[in-house]
């Protein structure tokens, strides 16, 4: 395709970066990567600074729900008897509540499924459904 000024200005008005940028910067996002193979989706979501009790994973044949709930440090009462009063000069570090909901294309057995978390990736195992997986039929 020739290069024509129509086409650059499309191309650099066309950013797919700065909307997935804008994603990762929102604290209510939880990034995932979603496997799958014949017989399970594997979803491995990232929530550093998260532990078990502030994770809720709810699953249903359809759905996976990941809820990251947490307090944020506040600083200190002043009005506290003996209170070491800190004042952030600089803060970066957040941690919002967030929630990612995700579909499947088949259903997904939610009696096997297990969770775990390992440095800040929590990982989930979700079986396919019986009636979910093909079958090859016998021809005669």
């Amino acid at each position: 395709m020739p290069y024509t000024e129509e086409r650059h200005m499309s191309l650099v008005t066309m950013n797919p970066l700065k909307e997935y940028a804008q994603l990762i910067n929102n604290q209510n996002y939880i990034p995932v990567n979603l496997l799958e193979n014949n017989d399970e989706f594997i979803v491995k979501a990232q929530v550093p600074g998260f532990n078990n009790d502030d994770l809720i994973v709810e699953l249903t044949p359809e759905f996976l729900l990941i809820k990251a709930a947490t307090i944020n440090e506040t600083e200190t009462d002043p009005k506290e008897a003996n209170a070491d009063i800190h004042k952030y000069l600089h803060r970066e570090i957040y941690r919002a509540n967030s929630t990612r909901r995700i579909k499947f294309k088949t259903l997904v057995n939610t009696k096997k499924a297990s969770s775990s978390l390992v440095n800040g990736i929590l990982t989930v195992v979700l079986p396919k459904s019986e009636e979910s997986k093909p079958v090859k039929l016998l021809i005669k």
